[in-house]
């Protein structure tokens, strides 16, 4: 892949995207992700793009939020 197309949302079903993270693009496989709720649960799928082509959605995945260690 060339790049990939993430979405991140607040519900399994992705019926509350977070609007900063809807369809957001990264060139390589590390993505930070900012300003969430400490301690709240995220799920995020991923899309690949390959020159003209976008794959369908990966499966869903889910993340705990918590707060780096030195970040303030």
């Amino acid at each position: 892949a060339e790049s990939y197309f993430i979405d991140v949302a607040e519900d399994f079903e992705f019926r509350r995207i977070l609007p900063e993270y809807n369809n957001i693009e990264a060139r390589d496989l590390f993505r930070v992700i900012r300003n969430l709720q400490i301690g709240k649960t995220y799920f995020y799928r991923v899309r690949a793009r390959r020159g003209e082509f976008t794959s369908g959605n990966s499966n869903v995945s889910s993340v705990t939020s918590k707060r780096l260690d030195g970040i303030t």
